[in-house]
């Protein structure tokens, strides 16, 4: 009889201070979660190098946040057939995400 494969229900299912990709330790600015934990976890989520698109081949969209209008562009968008799949847009550990969750909801909305 075959064993079934454990499913994970995170990426922070493991046993803290570490998670799945990196020490919890290494994350402490916007550049570090990137390098340390994002990258890895899209190459762990299986998707190629053509498929994920960085801030440098992203371009801005003017997005409303509340009454203002923003430019904004998340760190990446993950395409699948050419189209986006997913965007993420990561932050260091001590910053709010409702902060800039308008922003990104916002980006997605415009792409759909």
């Amino acid at each position: 009889m075959a064993k079934l494969k454990q499913i994970r229900q995170t990426v922070f299912d493991e046993i803290q201070p570490e998670n799945l990709y990196c020490r919890r330790d290494d994350l402490d600015n916007e550049s570090s979660v990137e390098k340390f934990f994002a990258d890895r976890m899209l190459k762990d989520f299986g998707y190629k190098d053509s498929q994920i698109q960085t801030k440098k081949s992203i371009s801005d969209i003017i997005v409303a946040v509340g009454s203002k209008r923003v430019r904004y562009k998340p760190d990446y968008v993950v395409t699948f057939r050419g189209s986006p799949r997913w965007v993420l847009d990561a932050k260091a550990t001590d910053e709010p995400l409702d902060k800039w969750e308008a922003q990104c909801g916002g980006y997605c909305l415009a792409l759909n």
